[in-house]
């Protein structure tokens, strides 16, 4: 699903080659690339995150980061366009969370409403198909028919 974003805390993280695992709530872990990491940038209300020229920042163990989870080709989860997250207080934390889990479902609703409208486009499609063949068959049998009659 794109553009669902999880938030997790690093869990080990190996300074020397750049990389790491994030854990999410669930328990899920996610391995980190240093060079995948993005910044944030606001446009009004929409956070837009762009790879760019900054000095990539290593995290540290037990730092909240924000991800798009994506599988890779060698089988295990990633986190993909992540970035670090700084929070004032816990109740902060808390609030960001309730909020992306929000749009996550709301995110996951969209795509279900897509899945059943793709579905009930595929029926119509089998069923304007299943008339075609019956009017096709018809009318090959009052020719057959015709002909008998002739």
């Amino acid at each position: 699903m794109k553009g669902k974003r999880l938030i997790g805390r690093i869990s080990y993280w190996e300074q020397d080659r750049g990389f790491g695992f994030a854990e999410d709530d669930a328990g899920e872990t996610f391995f980190c690339l240093l060079k995948e990491q993005v910044h944030p940038r606001f446009r009004g209300d929409v956070i837009i995150y762009s790879s760019d020229d900054r000095v990539k920042t290593a995290p540290e163990m037990g730092e909240y980061v924000s991800f798009e989870p994506i599988d890779n080709d060698q089988a295990r989860r990633k986190a993909s366009n992540w970035t670090l997250v700084r929070w004032e207080n816990y109740a902060q934390a808390e609030q960001a969370k309730e909020l992306l889990r929000l749009k996550n479902l709301e995110l996951a609703r969209q795509a279900e409403l897509d899945r059943q409208s793709r579905d009930r486009e595929i029926l119509r499609f089998r069923r304007e198909k299943r008339i075609m063949r019956n009017r096709q068959a018809a009318a090959a049998t009052l020719q057959f028919a015709r002909e008998l009659l002739q």
